[in-house]
Order: structure tokens, then C-alpha cells, then sequence
């Protein structure tokens, strides 16, 4: 009669751990204001028109898109995806557990980088296809 009891208890304090390896698990860096503040610069850079811009949309190989088609993604499988594809393209496959990335969608294309990752002084940012595959362009900012 007691082992019913103990099936749900054991499952019932498992559920946290599980979740919580989820979370931790995921590829997808933190939304927080860094974050935020990078969505909103890439955002400027893909949904304005002066001349100061389109040079900078032009070299990340950017469509022109509204505001509300730039995302921050948190999706962990379009992170982990992300994550390998910006592995492969800085040649560090032994990195990819140890690793968040930062992803925005722009439109159909996607904009990666691992904010700790710097060249000097300056982020790396990937600019993908959306699916992945192709790297459109390759900046440090």
C-alpha cells in the first residue's frame, strides 16, 4: 500500500531537479539588461533608414525589418542550435556545453554571440541564415 506513496513522493521531489537542469541546461544567456540593451541596439540598426545605420545593416548583411521582428530568443533549441552553428564557425567544438549565447532574430536571420567571447576589446557577432547553415556575416563590436 505504501509504495503508490512513495512512486508519487519520489516523482513529486523529482520534478524541481528536473526543471531546474532544464533551466540550467539551456544555451540561452540570461534576459537581463545586457541583453536587452544588445536587442535594442541590433534593433536600431535593422529598422532605421539614416545613412549612419544602413552602412552598419549593410555589414551584418541585415534585412530591414519593424521593431516588433526583432527578438531576443529563449527558445533552448534555437539557442543549442545557435550555439553549435557559432561553434563550428569559430572552430571551438569542445566549447559547447561551457557556453551561452546571446540570439536575436532579425527577420529571417539571426544575430549570435557569446557576450564573455571578445576580440580585444570588442563582442563577436555572427550573423546566420535562418536556419543555421550559412554565415552571412562576421563583425566585432
Amino acid at each position: 500500500m505504501n509504495t503508490p506513496r512513495i512512486g508519487v513522493i519520489g516523482i513529486a521531489l523529482a520534478v524541481p531537479l528536473v526543471v531546474a537542469n532544464a533551466q540550467k541546461a539551456s544555451a540561452c544567456v540570461n534576459v537581463d539588461v545586457a541583453s536587452l540593451d544588445e536587442r535594442r541596439s541590433i534593433a536600431e540598426i535593422a529598422t532605421t533608414t539614416e545613412a549612419r545605420f544602413a552602412s552598419r545593416r549593410l555589414l551584418y548583411k541585415l534585412p530591414i525589418v519593424a521593431d516588433s521582428d526583432v527578438v531576443l530568443v529563449q527558445d533552448p533549441r534555437d539557442c543549442a542550435r545557435a550555439l553549435r552553428a557559432l561553434n563550428r564557425a569559430q572552430n571551438r567544438s569542445r566549447a559547447e556545453g561551457q557556453r551561452a549565447v546571446l540570439v536575436i532574430r532579425v527577420g529571417t536571420v539571426f544575430v549570435v554571440s557569446d557576450p564573455k567571447y571578445r576580440v580585444g576589446e570588442f563582442t563577436a557577432y555572427t550573423v546566420f541564415d535562418s536556419r543555421f547553415t550559412t554565415v552571412l556575416a562576421a563583425v566585432a563590436r
